[in-house]
């Protein structure tokens, strides 16, 4: 997993862009596994434990219905930024745990009794502390980009 991988799910695309988009732009799973760093088997595993948070299920289904009305394939159903927030977290529960445990029972009980630091107030408003670093730094900055 790669321990930067927020830096590249909310980094804006342009300079015009630095205001939070709240949907963010739809993209592939493929995509969401190179932000994170992980290959689609850990995805999968990581998603599982996800779909046991309310809003990421929600998120999930509306997703996925909305692709089968436009007859999109199940292989190339698109994931919001949301989805690709979720596993990240899930993720860095996963690496706080030594290797050799046995690690989906104590991230899914972790998560069962936090699913308010899932929810998509919290992607927002995480969303939000990062794009006014960027901010920030662009404007402290002699040398702006």
């Amino acid at each position: 997993m790669i321990k930067s991988w927020r830096n590249e799910l909310f980094k804006p695309h342009s300079q015009k862009e630095l205001t939070p988009n709240p949907l963010g732009f739809p993209m592939s799973q493929s995509q969401g596994q190179r932000i994170i760093g992980v290959c689609c088997r850990t995805w999968n595993r990581w998603e599982r434990v996800a779909l046991q948070i309310p809003e990421y299920k929600l998120t999930f289904i509306q997703v996925r219905n909305l692709a089968k009305q436009r007859d999109i394939p199940d292989h190339q159903i698109p994931i919001v930024p949301y989805q690709v927030w979720v596993i990240g977290k899930i993720g860095e529960y996963f690496g706080l745990l030594n290797n050799g445990t046995r690690k989906v029972w104590i991230v899914e009980e972790t998560i069962k009794s936090s699913f308010e630091n899932f929810t998509r107030e919290a992607y927002l408003n995480e969303q939000e502390r990062f794009t006014k670093k960027i901010i920030e730094d662009n404007l402290c900055s002699p040398y702006p980009n």
